[in-house]
């Protein structure tokens, strides 16, 4: 039997996972010391303390609803239009978030990876050694789908392809963000350069007919 000091050591995975459940019992907690002053506050008639700890639980309420349930039930579909493309051509990217809970997601950012190749118009983006990192700012009501298009180019030839997306939803108060990986399966192919003959080659080619040696 191994010892509890001779265990192996906990991921940062698992850190962050302790460290959230020992939040949430913290702040359950406090939650029912609130509900227990809101009542006492009542029967007192104490209509100011009243609105301070309804207002107090009021809050935790909206962050807690949108902590467990604003990533669910939601989906991320990213495609490239068109699929085949020349150098520097124009594509477009759609990038659409569906929403199917009626719970509406006022603050969502979408984070997508994109080629390093890749030059975006009109957005601001970060580039790293690997992908270009693009960021959009989403709403969408519940029931609902919500559809961003982004224009870029790709000077060099290759298949690319979309790396993993980050969905972040954030509550309406804008107290507490959750994050989750999404998959996209995105990708162009990019055809080389199409470059015109050379002068010189053109001018030393024969014009019309030649006669070949019977």
């Amino acid at each position: 039997m191994i010892g509890p000091f001779l265990q192996a050591p906990l991921s940062e995975e698992d850190l962050a996972r302790l460290a959230s459940e020992r939040r949430e019992r913290a702040e359950g907690v406090i939650d029912f010391i609130a509900l227990i002053g809101l009542i006492y506050s009542m029967v007192r008639a104490d209509y100011l303390l009243v609105g301070i700890i309804g207002a107090y639980l009021a809050t935790n309420l909206t962050v807690l609803l949108y902590r467990r349930f604003g990533a669910r039930r939601t989906a991320v579909e990213v495609r490239i239009r068109p699929r085949r493309a020349f150098p520097d051509q124009v594509l477009e990217l759609r990038a659409t978030l569906v929403n199917r809970k009626r719970l509406p997601l006022p603050w969502v950012r979408l984070g997508l990876s994109l080629p390093r190749q890749a030059e975006v118009e009109d957005l601001e983006s970060t580039r790293s050694p690997h992908s270009l990192r693009l960021s959009l700012p989403l709403t969408v009501g519940g029931r609902s789908s919500v559809t961003r298009r982004v224009r870029m180019r790709i000077s060099s030839r290759g298949l690319y392809r979309l790396g993993s997306s980050e969905l972040t939803v954030v509550d309406p108060l804008g107290l507490h963000a959750t994050a989750s990986t999404v998959r996209t399966e995105g990708q162009a192919l990019i055809y080389p350069r199409l470059l015109p003959l050379d002068a010189q080659l053109r001018q030393s080619l024969p014009v019309g007919d030649r006669r070949g040696r019977s």
